[in-house]
């Protein structure tokens, strides 16, 4: 199976920068957000809604270059 290297690479590491984002999004939302919501200041829960938008950003982007590095001919 033929497969583009650089462009695996490239697609692991946007997955890697990903993961973290998905699961530090929740956990910042529970222990700062929510309790920062109930005081009436909302820039936590914003700030977590973005660390979530952005973690499913760069996972659509990481798997769309790792398809790429399978699928795509080489030139």
């Amino acid at each position: 199976m033929a497969y583009n290297k650089s462009k695996l690479v490239q697609g692991i590491v946007i997955i890697a920068i990903a993961l973290p984002l998905l699961f530090a999004g929740p956990a910042l939302y529970h222990w700062v957000g929510a309790p920062a919501v109930q005081r009436g200041d909302y820039t936590w829960a914003l700030i977590t809604i973005a660390f979530l938008f952005g973690g499913a950003g760069f996972g659509f982007w990481g798997l769309k270059v790792l398809m790429d590095a399978f699928f795509q001919p080489r030139r």
